[in-house]
């Protein structure tokens, strides 16, 4: 019997029939790996007898895939003559094996994070004459429970799922789905997640009735810049154990229940039905939900990761001055039972503006600590059009993205918005009159200029000198230079001409500003 050690040592050059080049064979899609470990992703090519790597391929390339259908981010790239090429940064993260006379190659991602979790895609280059061949594939990531040794009654020890009690709050023990859910086409497929509460303020018939638990939800989870939430909800319960299904999904849903478990069932998996499901457990204004995702894909089809919508501004602040991120009050706002704003950056809360439909007026909290501490009345607002998170001396540490996530309860959908928020430095002129200095004897002006010069960046406001004021001051010496908006000296003596700058009398080019004091 062949080992299948011998087997993989016995691969041979596939030759295509048709006399096109095409890919053989390719990994699973999607291909599914265990986090913290590593994954491989091999192909095999195909060419025509006459034709080899050296002679046809012009490069292969691994890398991230964009969705509808092109590579946008190049990992790896190995070209005709054999030479690999790797990312900056990802060095550690990737590596290849290839042979050339047999056209296989094989990608391995190392040391696998949820956020490595994404489309990649084979790209083969064949040179202008005929397009790319691609392939693209979904990886995804299992995340293993971990279970918890205990003894039991002094006997032998027992595995039991690690249960985490907290007085006045809910959480998920280990009995919750797999990270990833195959399914088969027309099957039923159940999602049930276990709770554990301290029930000692009642006896609730469900995770539902728990201490803190305005509603659950189940619903279609969706990413943003990585990060997944809870976008379309397929069915809602409230506190009360009131099950409400969305508009056409009757058929679809069912559920079930018990004291501490909840399930969720999809009938009659169909294609579409691929996606990441997940609960949403609501709590409290001052508290961020308790949440969990599982993706349901039927092997062999594809998988396509959906990404959800946001409105995306950009806006600008200066350093050391109050700034307010404003976004467009929810449509349902006024008719909602809880409106919620939850205000992130870089993916992390920091802020919550909230209201009960019972209540009279928003309240909000501060996420700086793991416990939230409530806001100053000065710290937000809400009119009729806007919400604000208030910034207090701003900072370049404030730059970044801000997303706003707009949670309305019952089977209202969330809503998203986006703040790309820029700081810079208040732009500042010094006019300087400086009849020092002595004019020269073909001038026709004896006082000195200042050129102030903005750059993009906001770190960068040059201030250039010029005693001698002709046409365009374009005498090839260099001038004084100073960086003005930090008060440091910057010696650019070397670097700083104004050749190409003009600097006439009555004002200056069209990208700088002259100032002058006569």
């Amino acid at each position: 019997m062949i080992s299948a050690t011998l087997i993989m040592s016995l691969w041979l050059p596939v030759f295509c029939q048709g006399g096109h080049p095409k890919i053989v064979s390719r990994p699973s899609d999607p291909l599914i790996a265990r986090s913290e470990d590593k994954a491989t992703l091999n192909w095999t090519l195909g060419l025509p007898p006459s034709e080899t790597w050296n002679s046809s391929i012009f490069e292969v390339v691994f890398g991230i895939w964009k969705h509808p259908g092109f590579l946008k981010t190049k990992l790896l790239a190995i070209d005709r003559h054999g030479e690999v090429l790797i990312r900056p940064n990802y060095e550690k993260k990737i590596s290849c094996d290839f042979n050339m006379s047999k056209l296989q190659v094989a990608f391995t991602l190392h040391g696998l994070t949820m956020k490595d979790e994404n489309h990649y895609c084979l790209q083969v280059e064949l040179g202008l004459h005929q397009p790319p061949l691609t392939d693209p594939v979904m990886l995804l990531l299992e995340v293993p429970h971990m279970p918890t040794q205990t003894s039991h009654d002094k006997g032998s020890p027992v595995w039991l799922f690690p249960v985490v009690i907290v007085a006045g709050s809910i959480n998920f023990t280990g009995d919750i789905p797999d990270r990833t859910i195959k399914a088969k086409l027309d099957d039923d497929v159940a999602l049930g997640w276990s709770f554990s509460f301290n029930d000692l303020g009642g006896n609730p018939v469900g995770p539902f009735g728990a201490p803190d638990v305005y509603e659950i939800s189940f619903g279609i989870y969706k990413s943003i810049h990585g990060e997944t939430f809870l976008s379309e909800k397929l069915v809602v319960v409230d506190s009360s154990g009131k099950f409400s299904v969305q508009a056409g999904f009757d058929r679809k849903m069912d559920w079930s229940h018990s004291k501490y478990k909840l399930t969720f069932i999809l009938k009659n998996i169909a294609i579409q039905d691929q996606a990441m499901y997940g609960v949403n457990v609501e709590l409290g204004l001052s508290q961020l939900p308790l949440e969990d995702s599982v993706i349901v894909i039927i092997p062999g089809l594809s998988y396509v990761v959906q990404n959800g919508s946001s409105i995306v501004r950009k806006e600008s602040a200066y350093m050391m001055e109050p700034f307010e991120l404003s976004f467009t009050r929810s449509e349902h706002d006024r008719t909602a039972d809880r409106i919620k704003y939850t205000l992130k950056k870089d993916n992390t809360s920091i802020f919550i503006i909230g209201k009960n439909r019972e209540d009279n007026k928003f309240s909000c909290f501060h996420y700086v600590t793991p416990k939230p501490t409530p806001c100053s009345a000065d710290s937000f607002s809400v009119n009729e059009t806007y919400v604000s998170f208030k910034l207090r001396n701003v900072t370049f540490q404030d730059a970044g993205r801000y997303l706003c996530i707009k949670y309305s309860s019952g089977l209202y959908n969330t809503t998203f918005e986006e703040i790309d928020l820029s700081v810079q430095e208040r732009p500042t002129v010094e006019i300087i009159d400086d009849e020092t200095s002595a004019p020269r004897a073909k001038s026709s002006y004896s006082s000195k200029y200042r050129l102030l010069l903005w750059e993009k960046s906001p770190m960068a406001m040059l201030g250039f000198e010029c005693t001698e004021v002709v046409p365009s001051c374009s005498e090839d010496r260099p001038y004084s230079a100073y960086m003005s908006s930090i008060g440091s000296n910057i010696d650019l003596t070397s670097t700083a001409r104004l050749e190409d700058t003009p600097f006439t009398k009555d004002g200056g080019s069209s990208e700088h500003q002259l100032y002058k004091m006569i």
